[in-house]
């Protein structure tokens, strides 16, 4: 892998990369992407509960399916973004995730190709 351009690089390298093998994703990789998505977006993370993630999300579907229709003229929601271009490539996913697992194409729904992050608290590991 290149230097500049993998993983552990900046925001649009990020955003860039694809596994070059699909997964699937089913009901529980579709809870996990929305998940993702909103930690790529809001800066506090932390101070938001799971629920309160995924309605976030939800609240936004109608313009993530905008901009996904629309590349040209739709509402670019995800600039706002504090990881704009992670944002971007999960955006991208989630409609067709949704659509996909909506519709049971296959027994896991969508072949998912991008990565998620998720942050686990390890406080109870911890000393003082």
């Amino acid at each position: 892998m290149h230097s500049h351009l993998n993983h552990l690089s900046c925001n649009l390298c990020r955003g860039l990369l694809e596994f070059a093998e699909e997964r699937p994703l089913g009901k529980s990789g579709l809870h996990w992407l929305k998940i993702h998505l909103t930690n790529l977006y809001v800066g506090d993370i932390e101070k938001l509960s799971y629920d309160e993630r995924l309605a976030f999300v939800e609240n936004r579907l109608h313009d993530i399916f905008d901009y996904v229709d629309n590349l040209i003229n739709g509402y670019q929601w995800w600039l706002g973004a504090k990881d704009p271009f992670q944002c971007l490539a999960a955006c991208i996913n989630l409609p067709e995730a949704i659509e996909a697992l909506q519709q049971a194409e296959s027994r896991f729904g969508f072949l998912l190709v991008i990565s998620t992050r998720q942050q686990f608290n390890w406080s109870s590991l911890q000393t003082s």
